[in-house]
């Protein structure tokens, strides 16, 4: 089992903002953990656009 933090999160999102990759994953991660965004909320909208 590999678990990872908030600096391996923060570092693969400035990677793919560099790059133009869409992680979406990552990003809703970086919100919660970095921009203190509400996970409830954040979860909720994933779950109407179909990523989860």
């Amino acid at each position: 089992m590999v678990a990872e933090g908030p600096e391996t999160t923060k570092s693969v999102y400035q990677l793919s903002q560099k790059y133009g990759m869409e992680v979406p994953i990552v990003e809703l991660v970086y919100e919660i953990l970095h921009k203190d965004a509400n996970p409830k909320i954040l979860l909720e909208l994933v779950a109407k656009v179909g990523l989860v």
